[in-house]
């Protein structure tokens, strides 16, 4: 069994409710051995609101590549996303679409580190 010297939470998106899509800042994550990313929405309206969540890494925090991303989201949900392979920095990137579309939605993350 493997024991962990720190778990830290980290908000990378405070709660609020956005129409536009937009990425987040980067985040360093080069010490965390494993890392979890919380999308929680609670509130989607507007005409076939969808909102597309992708996680994009890089090495400089300049140049992005992307990584993963999360089932697409059309109403209220939690979503939990393990993410592995990454590099010294992770950041979301947001896209809204529908017609009037609104979220209210956050992003949280969870490393564990030695």
């Amino acid at each position: 069994m493997s024991e962990f010297a720190s778990v830290i939470v980290q908000e990378m998106l405070p709660s609020a409710a956005r129409t536009t899509s937009g990425t987040t800042s980067g985040f360093s994550f080069e010490d965390a051995i494993e890392l979890i990313i919380f999308a929680e929405v609670t509130a989607a309206s507007g005409t076939s609101p969808t909102l597309d969540l992708a996680i994009q890494t890089s090495h400089d925090n300049t140049n992005w590549a992307a990584l993963s991303s999360f089932t697409q989201i059309t109403g209220i949900s939690n979503i939990i996303k393990a993410v592995t392979n990454y590099g010294k920095y992770v950041r979301i990137s947001y896209t809204i679409a529908g017609t009037t579309p609104s979220f209210t939605f956050k992003l949280t993350s969870v490393r564990k580190s030695y």
